[in-house]
């Protein structure tokens, strides 16, 4: 849907930049380093321990030759590896750490010591309009956030490249409102076989990364005088539900948050105030943490 006849200008100020568009600006802001940049971090990071370790007892500049011999061996085969394998080498260690610390990052924000938007690291988000605030209401970088309003799960491969480029250990997906509406899918059933094919293509192109799918948030009155198959959209979530199971593929559920918030939709029954998006980041990062295997 296009976000300018659904929104009413209340609450709506800094929101217009990058609404009514799947153009990508500024990709490089908040993109993961690509894979020469991570060698050559690597690099940095093992010469500064190798120059430490041969520093002995304060006598700066006698460094040990064996120990440098040792050091310029392991550099040359690191340099010598794939690019590619190097970066899957990090993101694993980044996994495991991220992991055996899930409860305790939980714990923490719960408690409110922390942001649950300092919880997202490595990600992206793919999506509609109402993914499209993650980005307009500066809780996240747009590189990170590729949506549009208007888009559906063909959107995904339509913008994969750029996920690629990305290379995510998280990709999470936000579509449904406009899936249902516009005629596409007549049945949930069709609607969640192509929603897995897609899913499908994704992960045999980024192996590494690991996919999250959004519940579809329900519609609320006047959204039913725009479209009223949107009464359907819980058919058609749970439809998404049963698709995940048995996948790799991680369902995140909405349901409850949306109807113990529905003081938060806007106007148009359709788009989130500000505070919906805090509490909706809050249940999928803590969906994500709970998911992760303990290590």
């Amino acid at each position: 849907m296009n976000r300018n006849t659904e929104r009413n200008s209340g609450g709506n100020q800094n929101r217009n930049s990058g609404r009514n568009t799947g153009r990508r600006q500024n990709r490089g802001r908040g993109g993961v380093f690509p894979a020469p940049v991570w060698i050559g971090l690597l690099l940095v990071l093992v010469v500064g321990l190798r120059t430490r370790a041969v520093m002995a007892g304060g006598h700066q500049g006698t460094a040990d030759p064996t120990a440098l011999a040792g050091g310029t061996a392991y550099l040359n085969t690191l340099n010598a590896k794939d690019p590619a394998r190097v970066e899957e080498v990090i993101k694993e260690r980044q996994a495991a750490k991220m992991a055996a610390e899930k409860e305790q990052r939980i714990q923490d924000l719960v408690n409110g010591a922390t942001s649950v938007w300092s919880l997202f690291e490595d990600y992206a988000f793919m999506g509609d309009s109402r993914t499209v605030g993650l980005y307009t209401w500066e809780f996240l970088p747009h590189a990170r956030v590729i949506a549009a309003s208007g888009a559906t799960i063909r959107y995904t491969l339509e913008h994969l490249e750029e996920v690629k480029q990305l290379n995510p250990s998280w990709l999470i997906l936000c579509y449904g409102l406009n899936d249902v509406s516009i005629g596409f899918w007549p049945t949930p059933e069709s609607y969640a076989e192509e929603y897995k094919s897609i899913l499908d293509r994704v992960q045999q192109e980024l192996p590494g990364t690991k996919i999250f799918v959004n519940s579809i948030f329900p519609a609320k009155d006047p959204a039913f005088d725009k479209s009223a198959v949107w009464r359907r959209i819980p058919e058609y979530s749970a439809a998404v539900r049963d698709m995940c199971e048995g996948t790799a593929y991680t369902f995140i559920d909405n349901d409850q948050l949306a109807a113990d918030h529905m003081d938060l939709y806007e106007v148009d029954g359709i788009h989130f105030y500000r505070n919906m998006y805090d509490l909706w980041a809050t249940n999928i990062i803590t969906t994500i943490y709970r998911s992760l295997d303990d290590v």
